[in-house]
Parts: C-alpha cells; sequence; structure tokens
C-alpha cells in the first residue's frame, strides 16, 4: 500500500482520459487517499502508520514536501526534501544526529532547521 508510481498514474490517466485522478484505498481502518494529475504529481493523504499526514510528490514519485505526525514523535512537523531523497528543511518537531558525537537532540515544535546536501546542520533556530 502506498503512492502509485509515475508509470503508473500515466496508465491510469491514460485509461479514463481524465486530466486526474483520485485513488481512495482501506485496509484494517486506516485510509489513504491518493490524488494524481496528469503529469504525474500526487498528492497523498495517508492515515497509515508511520507517516500520518499528507506528502506531495514529484513527477518521479519521490516524497518531496511532507506534514506528518508521526506515530513515534508524537508532534506535527514539515519537511522538504531534494531530488535525491534527502531532508533539506524542516519546520517543527525533528531529531538531530550530531555528525561529530552521534549524539541524537529532539528539537521543539518551534524548531526550524536546514541542512547541506550531505545532511549536516548548517542553520537552526531556536
Amino acid at each position: 500500500m502506498g503512492s502509485l508510481g509515475p508509470e503508473q498514474a500515466k496508465d491510469k490517466d491514460t485509461e479514463s482520459k481524465n486530466k486526474w485522478n483520485i485513488v481512495l484505498m482501506a485496509l484494517n481502518g486506516k485510509a489513504t487517499l491518493n490524488m494524481v494529475g496528469k503529469d504525474g504529481f500526487q498528492a497523498e493523504l495517508s492515515l497509515i502508520d508511520p507517516f500520518n499526514g499528507l506528502i506531495l510528490t514529484d513527477k518521479k514519485g519521490l516524497g518531496r514536501a511532507w506534514f506528518v505526525i508521526e506515530k513515534d514523535i508524537e508532534e506535527p512537523y514539515v519537511s522538504l526534501w531534494d531530488e535525491k531523497g534527502l531532508s533539506r528543511a524542516v519546520l517543527g518537531a525533528t531529531e538531530i544526529k550530531s555528525s561529530r558525537t552521534g549524539e541524537i537532540r529532539k528539537r521543539p515544535i518551534s524548531s526550524l532547521v536546514f541542512t547541506n546536501e550531505k545532511g549536516n546542520v548548517i542553520w537552526e533556530a531556536p
């Protein structure tokens, strides 16, 4: 269960001749609503652990923007991802692993964190 890949989205669009598709999936009391544009862009509203939230994907099916309440973190965050699948900016609750010590710090919901292409923190507040 999860997002449709770009090829599946194109196939569905070709078959239906619509400009977009909406797919609702339900299993064991959990649900996912997946909206797919003709160009392959997707928006997925998921109520399935571990990612309860909204995920926006690019044409390749890569998650690029996430608004999520994770089961283990319990506080929401918004994360922007680059084309390589690396989180580059997080607003909200998150965890940061120190590249020097390996220590993991939990950040409050009021946090804003930017990382470089290697995943190292380049700016954070507060």
